[in-house]
């Protein structure tokens, strides 16, 4: 059993670290060129327009995965 929880920590460890060095694109250029370029119908602008708008929900989720592993990480290593 105490193999068992020492291979779950790692995995809990591994997955902790995977999650808080992602981070998500912020694009180089301006949302206001990105406006003016979506006018255009430009397909990649419209796209990162998108990632603009859901930027703050993926960081706030992010950070909820990290608080969520840390506290199973530490539940494994305790019990």
């Amino acid at each position: 059993m105490e193999m068992l929880m020492i291979i779950i920590f790692a995995i809990f460890v591994i997955a902790l670290i995977l999650a808080g060095s992602a981070w998500p694109d912020i694009p180089p250029v301006s949302q206001y060129e990105l406006e003016r370029r979506r006018q255009q119908n430009n397909r990649t602008a419209i796209h990162q327009l998108r990632r603009i708008a859901v930027y703050d929900d993926l960081v706030s989720l992010q950070r909820c995965v990290v608080a969520l592993l840390l506290v199973l990480m530490v539940m494994a290593s305790i019990g």
